[in-house]
């Protein structure tokens, strides 16, 4: 099962989560901070682990990230997404970025975040929508408070927790789930036919 770890992007608490031998760092914060990450990973532990940006930004303002981003050579990007269209737009996005700095075309992967509920009614659109598309994530929690509810087991959270793994398989890419369960949510996972997990950093 693949894990991969949500980390804050802050000098020490990267250097921990690199000791923690997990397949994927996923790094959040100000892109300033995050490409400084980036960099300061590649020379603690040069090709150990995959390094991937957490973005929550739009318009204008992912154009002005993703220019200080993409300069720092990420392995991928992990977008919230509501449809497929921002997978593809994102994805010619990055191909701009690549050929400005002589990076080879798809160098940049996507994981797709579900995060909201409008997201499970387009999963459709993300199969096949684009070859940088490497696996779709279901941030538990966040799918929680967008239904304003607390419990774990409520009907509709876990049927977009199986819709999201339904349509991982049927783009033929890994699901990951998010949670913060952390003592079972690799038994959780496995259960429900995600191939790995995220685990939020202490």
């Amino acid at each position: 099962m693949l894990v991969h770890l949500l980390v804050p992007a802050e000098i020490p608490k990267l250097e921990n989560a690199l000791a923690r031998g997990a397949d994927a760092l996923w790094l959040a914060g100000r892109s300033s901070a995050v490409a400084d990450c980036l960099r300061a990973a590649r020379q603690l532990r040069p090709g150990r682990q995959k390094l991937y940006v957490h973005i929550e930004s739009r318009g204008e303002t992912i154009e002005q990230d993703l220019d200080e981003l993409i300069a720092a050579a990420p392995d991928g990007i992990v977008l919230p997404v509501s449809h497929g269209a921002e997978v593809e737009h994102l994805g010619v996005r990055l191909a701009v970025r690549e050929a400005e700095l002589g990076l080879e075309d798809g160098t940049t992967q996507i994981i797709g975040l579900i995060a909201a509920p409008a997201a499970i009614f387009q999963l459709r659109t993300l199969a096949a929508t684009s070859r940088r598309l490497v696996a779709l994530s279901f941030d538990a929690r966040a799918f929680a408070n967008a239904l304003d509810v607390s419990d774990g087991d409520s009907g509709p959270l876990n049927l977009a927790r199986h819709l999201t793994v339904l349509a991982a398989k049927a783009a033929g890419i890994p699901a990951l789930l998010i949670d913060d369960e952390t003592e079972s949510l690799a038994t959780t996972a496995k259960r429900d036919g995600f191939d790995g997990i995220v685990r939020r950093a202490p």
